[in-house]
């Protein structure tokens, strides 16, 4: 009878380990929308939608992220989300995450409009696969968003 329990518990374990030393391929973390959504007068409340573009051949439940956020070589935003969303293979999902900025950060962008209207961004962080294998896996994206101060409808210069 104990031969019996051992069995279902050992077989867990070697299903277990093949998944610990599954390799994961890096996801790409791109920036999709950058939302105000309040605003002080030391900092303002941004919610960032950031795309997660699973390569693998095999589901991503993805735990949360960190991340921190660059626009022209300063760094605009540090944000972190204990969402949770599964990302199918080969496939992508959206998790939206509430971050701050400070003032100075969000000025020294509005003061500084790039001439193409286009502003570089970068970011990077770690993705957290939960599950029974929980591990981090770093990812790091580099593009371009439109103006933040070109007014919808207005012409472009």
């Amino acid at each position: 009878m104990k031969r019996l329990v051992w069995i279902p518990a050992l077989a867990l374990l070697i299903g277990c380990a093949g998944l610990r030393s599954q390799d994961v391929i890096e996801p790409d973390v791109q920036l999709v929308n950058i939302v105000l959504k309040d605003a002080t007068l030391f900092e303002q409340e941004l919610q960032v939608d950031l795309r997660i573009f699973n390569p693998n051949d095999f589901d991503l439940p993805i735990g949360g992220l960190t991340f921190d956020l660059h626009v022209n070589g300063d760094r605009m935003a540090r944000g972190n989300s204990a969402d949770g969303v599964k990302v199918p293979r080969l496939g992508d999902a959206v998790l939206q995450v509430t971050t701050r900025t400070s003032s100075i950060a969000m000025v020294r962008q509005l003061m500084n409009p790039p001439k193409s209207g286009l502003y570089e961004y970068e970011i990077s962080g770690d993705v957290v696969i939960s599950g029974f294998a929980r591990k981090r896996v770093p990812f790091e994206h580099k593009g371009e968003m439109p103006s933040l101060t070109r007014v919808p409808g207005a012409p472009t210069p």
